[in-house]
């Protein structure tokens, strides 16, 4: 498989949606933007900006808070 096929079945919306559904929707951290994954956050609103975003080459990853286990 090539890069270009792995980078688009990563970040393919139905992959996004189970990363978020596995790894951080029971979080109780939140993002750098202040966003807290619940129930209340629109999962669908936000990956459809991820995807268009994607698409249009305009993607830029943001910084992240690093989970430490201590």
């Amino acid at each position: 498989m090539k890069a270009y096929e792995i980078f688009k079945k990563r970040f393919s919306k139905k992959s996004l949606i189970d990363i978020y559904h596995k790894y951080i929707i029971m979080t109780p951290s939140t993002g750098i933007d202040g966003k807290k994954a619940d129930i209340k956050f629109d999962i669908n609103y936000e990956v459809n900006i991820i995807i268009n975003k994607i698409n249009n080459n305009t993607y830029t990853f943001s910084r992240y808070k690093e989970k430490t286990n201590i």
